[in-house]
């Protein structure tokens, strides 16, 4: 009888440390990329995108579904959110730009002010709702 429990330990502890495990990296996970976006966010304004309106750069790849999502997104965005310039990026192409903002996967969406500071950066597929947020941050209002 005792080795039947045994069995059941040794399961419950392995578990239990590849549960720890999963746990554990993504905390890490998520205070890098929380410092990654908090190096964006303090970084200069970019020339050449200071024209007056806030702008939205879309990082994206060929073959991303979700490029293609996020995209759809940020057009009905600039239906409902009010005028700025949306610029897609190829990431793949433009390594120096999306190195600038720690883009390391696609979709990624950089938001900046008027000035051309960064004020919002998203890693992944993020909602309309997000990213209006952000705008309305960068129109200064």
């Amino acid at each position: 009888m005792a080795e039947p429990l045994v069995g059941v330990a040794i399961r419950v502890g392995v578990i239990g440390v590849v549960l720890a495990g999963v746990l554990l990296g993504r905390a890490v996970l998520h205070r890098w990329q929380a410092a990654r976006r908090e190096r964006v966010l303090q970084s200069e304004a970019l020339p050449g995108m200071s024209n007056g309106e806030a702008s939205v750069l879309l990082f994206t790849g060929t073959l991303c579904s979700d490029c293609m999502l996020q995209k759809d997104i940020l057009y009905g965005l600039k239906a409902s959110a009010g005028p700025f310039h949306l610029r897609e990026v190829m990431a793949a192409r433009d390594v120096a730009l999306a190195g600038r903002f720690g883009v390391q996967s696609v979709p990624a969406t950089v938001v900046l002010n008027r000035e051309g500071k960064p004020v919002g950066v998203n890693y992944g597929l993020v909602s309309g709702d997000i990213i209006a947020s952000q705008l309305e941050g960068a129109k200064g209002g």
